[in-house]
């Protein structure tokens, strides 16, 4: 067997140790049991052989003859686990790497590949190596699955501090690694292709968290003056519900006893139904507005941003938002979406956990919401109720 699919090291006693099958008969099934030894645990694992589908009358019979061959093949080296795997499946991580490196090489000494390109597939393998020989080991390619890229790319991002760039070039490579092994048959799917970049427009930033100071002048303003504006800034800030989501948001979406708001699919950017921790000051607010008291199938922000049954635009907001920052003369750094980053920022000052900030802010990783510094079960989340920042 070649170094690049050898199986774990185990005796041929362990390889192809088994326990002899037996007749087994409960009271909802009748079954044949065995077990055999997997490759992949090292341990000897049960496998069973359903007959309720077989006669009751012939049942006894074929169970014989079926413990009979699984006997014969067993003891002749046969072995269920090892014959559901195909050989590539069992390619040493470490293998494919210096056989990745030999397709570098060869590339960049045939003039396919520029040096550019070749120095960053060599450095991107040296890391790569690094991660999975010391960091996280893994013996196995089949191992570098989809939580192993992410843990991969957050150990990058976060312990590491690389650059939101530097982050997504690494992604970039792993689906050129991997995209290289399918071509050869050695891999079925590229476990690197569900994961997403880091938006582009999170690179460059254009806007700037809002100050305390100024956040206590647009409260102060806004809740003589505007009070439903600021309940749209106060959803931005504690909820983390971005405009388009405000334009569509109704007053079923409110489920106050629960201390929660309900996205659905068709409200969300991203398509998924999800529920957000409704915090404390936003909730007794909504209730000091009265707003519990419309029907259900209107909108909470309608023409001139009060409640109604007509869907607007999310320009809406920025046009309000934009009369504000002219009254109270903050810079124009200062976005009505910065109200999100703003408490985004707070939250992490206030040692509120990554992955509570994570599920409000609805980010698809950490990663996500470590450039700013889901959540499918409906039940609040205490950090979220009790947070009072600076708006």
């Amino acid at each position: 067997m070649s170094k690049k699919f050898q199986l774990p090291r185990v005796n041929n006693a362990s390889l192809l140790g088994y326990r002899l099958p037996v007749y087994r008969r409960t009271k909802d099934c009748v079954y044949v049991e065995y077990y055999a030894y997997n490759p992949l645990t090292e341990k000897l694992h049960r496998k069973r052989i359903k007959l309720n589908n077989v006669a009751s009358k012939q049942r006894k019979s074929y169970a014989l003859d079926l413990i009979q061959r699984l006997t014969t093949k067993l003891a002749a080296g046969w072995n269920p686990f090892v014959e559901q795997l195909r050989s590539s499946d069992m390619m040493l991580v470490s293998a494919a790497f210096e056989e990745f490196k030999a397709y570098n090489e060869r590339m960049f000494s045939e003039g396919t590949f520029r040096k550019q390109t070749y120095q960053s597939y060599k450095s991107y393998v040296v890391k790569l190596e690094e991660y999975c020989m010391t960091i996280n080991k893994i013996t196995y390619l089949y191992q570098f699955d989809t939580r192993y890229c992410n843990s991969l790319l957050d150990y990058l991002f976060l312990d590491l501090k690389y650059s939101p760039r530097t982050r997504n070039n690494y992604l970039a490579f792993l689906n050129i690694f991997f995209s290289y092994f399918i071509e050869r048959g050695t891999l079925k799917e590229n476990p690197a292709r569900t994961i997403k970049k880091i938006p582009a427009r999170m690179l460059h930033k254009q806007r700037e968290v809002i100050p305390h100071d100024v956040l206590k002048d647009i409260a102060e303003y806004l809740g003589e003056n505007d009070k439903m504006f600021l309940l749209a800034c106060y959803l931005l800030y504690y909820c983390f519900i971005r405009p388009q989501e405000l334009c569509r948001l109704q007053f079923r979406n409110l489920q106050l006893s629960n201390h929660i708001i309900y996205i659905n699919g068709e409200q969300a950017k991203n398509r998924k139904d999800e529920y957000i921790t409704l915090n404390s000051k936003v909730e007794a607010y909504i209730r000091s507005l009265g707003l519990d008291k419309y029907p259900s199938d209107w909108y909470i922000f309608s023409r001139r941003l009060k409640p109604g049954m007509y869907e607007i635009s999310p320009s809406r907001f920025g046009e309000r938002w934009a009369k504000l920052q002219t009254t109270l003369g903050f810079s124009d750094k200062y976005q009505f979406y910065s109200l999100k980053d703003s408490g985004i920022t707070e939250l992490a000052d206030s040692n509120v956990t990554n992955i509570s900030i994570r599920d409000q802010a609805r980010h698809s990783s950490l990663a996500i919401t470590d450039v700013y510094t889901r959540h499918s079960s409906a039940k609040a989340n205490d950090e979220l109720r009790g947070f009072v920042g600076s708006l």
